[in-house]
């Protein structure tokens, strides 16, 4: 990877939660097919790194939830980010991963 690549990379993840966030607080739901388009987007910026099934890919979801480091990321766009987060990504590993 490029260090291009790399910038890129840790740009697109606060951007995606970001507008997670924007959609959760006008009233979207974790299976909108615009924030499933965002979860879309997390998952391909994860493969980068690894290729994770359905089961692990939920794990990473449950693994923001349960680790601070990872809430914390979260938290600064509302307290209710990462749980939303967490069930767009198991929506999306149900239907796209299995």
């Amino acid at each position: 990877m490029t260090k291009a690549q790399a910038d890129e990379i840790s740009k697109a993840y606060p951007r995606i939660n970001a507008e997670v966030a924007n959609l959760m607080q006008a009233g979207a739901t974790p299976d909108d097919h615009r924030v499933q388009q965002l979860i879309a987007g997390h998952y391909s910026i994860v493969c980068n790194f690894w290729t994770p099934n359905a089961e692990q890919y939920s794990g990473l979801g449950q693994m923001y939830v349960d680790d601070p480091r990872f809430r914390a990321d979260y938290d600064v766009h509302d307290k209710h980010l990462v749980e939303f987060f967490r069930d767009a990504i198991d929506h999306y590993a149900v239907n796209n991963l299995t």
